[in-house]
């Protein structure tokens, strides 16, 4: 206990330095001002969507903080015979062996689907900035924006299921199509938030902080970030992995609000601008 103990607290030292990025990274696009993408004039709906994309980012970064302080606070003694550590308590796309803990599928489910529908708003407030853009590019942004929701949808849904029934579908995870959708939800968004990047960064900047929760950014923060942030490597998963996935939601509602802000102050200079 005394390594765990001190991974989890190498990892709340650590959590002032990402967030310190963060601010580096949201004042970096702060001097991106909506005008110099080329945004002409800014919708209401536009403004409006990029409002709830960073609330429900946000909201969705508490349930998953929650589902995390269940794991590795909650439980941090472990369940029977097994540490904390093993991956049979691992609820992320959480396959066979499998030991369900009381207050992580489910409050994950439900932060899943709301980081589906975080996305979908944000996808939509890009689309609405480019009135004037070829119907290939529309039509490639809708695509990528539908595949990302759908991933997050998925993911959020199966584990929703498992908390319901408390049971692992082998069904569904060898369901090719199923599979194909959550993983291509990774490329998908790095996709579109280049994409979004070109036409306002601190919607770019969103996307990337997004990455965290989506299959292969889970994959890299357990097997890199995690162990480098905490210091500490266990024979399995290591303390506090979820809590930084949840961490980049909370940078991805932040940069999104940011975005919202922008958008604001871009309508309100067009609008002195017509009256002048």
């Amino acid at each position: 206990m005394g390594d765990f103990a001190g991974g989890v607290r190498g990892l709340a030292a650590d959590v002032g330095a990402v967030m310190k990025l963060l601010q580096r990274l949201l004042a970096a696009a702060g001097k991106h001002v909506a005008s110099s993408s080329g945004i002409h004039w800014v919708p209401l709906p536009a403004i409006g969507c990029a409002l709830a994309s960073g609330l429900l980012l946000l909201v969705s970064s508490g349930f998953q903080l929650a589902a995390s302080n269940s794991r590795w606070i909650t439980h941090a003694a472990g369940v029977g015979d097994y540490a904390i550590e093993d991956n049979r308590f691992d609820y992320y796309l959480a396959a066979d062996p499998v030991i369900l803990l009381p207050g992580t599928h489910l409050p994950f489910g439900i932060g899943m689907l709301l980081q589906a529908a975080g996305l979908a708003f944000l996808t939509a407030a890009v689309l609405m900035l480019r009135p004037r853009a070829s119907a290939a590019v529309l039509h490639a942004q809708l695509l990528l924006g539908a595949a990302v929701a759908a991933g997050f949808a998925l993911i959020g849904a199966d584990s929703l299921r498992i908390a319901a029934t408390g049971q692992i579908s082998e069904a569904s995870a060898t369901d090719w199509l199923v599979v194909a959708i959550v993983f291509l939800t990774s490329p998908a968004l790095l996709a579109l938030g280049i994409m979004a990047w070109l036409r306002l960064p601190a919607v770019g900047i969103a996307m990337l902080f997004a990455q965290c929760a989506s299959p292969i950014g889970y994959l890299a923060i357990a097997v890199l970030f995690a162990p480098a942030i905490t210091g500490y490597a266990p024979y399995d998963a290591t303390p506090g992995t979820e809590t930084i996935v949840a961490i980049g939601s909370v940078a991805a509602g932040a940069a999104a609000l940011l975005a919202a802000v922008q958008l604001i102050r871009k309508r309100l200079s067009g609008r002195d601008r017509n009256n002048e």
